[in-house]
């Protein structure tokens, strides 16, 4: 696992909670 996706799914959901999804 590339830690870069690491961060990058914590932003995703981080992004679609604030979306309101």
């Amino acid at each position: 696992m590339d830690l870069i996706y690491y961060p990058a799914y914590i932003l995703v959901k981080f992004v679609i909670s604030n979306l309101g999804y």
